[in-house]
């Protein structure tokens, strides 16, 4: 058995980062002219971040905004590492239990 197996946050968060990573330089820039909001002006860049993970275009006017990358990704990445480091801590917590209620025994 494997001692250790990737989590679910950390394949969506591969998977967010497809999302950028299939999108060449050009493509994304159609994205942030697609999506650019009502009276934003003119896009001068656009840049990626991985954490939190967003593809963010920059307008002229210095307000930024973020396409690409579903809305449901991030918060999901974030509820299912707080679940991994829980699980993890209750493992440690279950297993120093076990090892000194088998040290009472022994």
């Amino acid at each position: 058995m494997c001692p250790w197996r990737p989590s679910p946050g950390i394949a969506l968060y591969l998977w967010g980062c497809l999302h950028l990573l299939f999108l060449e330089d050009q493509e994304q820039a159609e994205e942030c002219e697609r999506r650019r909001p009502e009276g934003a002006p003119t896009l001068v860049g656009h840049r990626g971040d991985f954490i939190p993970l967003r593809l963010i275009c920059e307008s002229s006017n210095g307000r930024d905004y973020s396409v690409i990358i579903p809305d449901y990704v991030n918060p999901s990445i974030a509820v299912l590492m707080l679940l991994a480091l829980l699980s993890a801590a209750a493992s440690g917590i279950f297993r120093r239990r076990r090892r000194t209620s088998q040290r009472a025994k022994g």
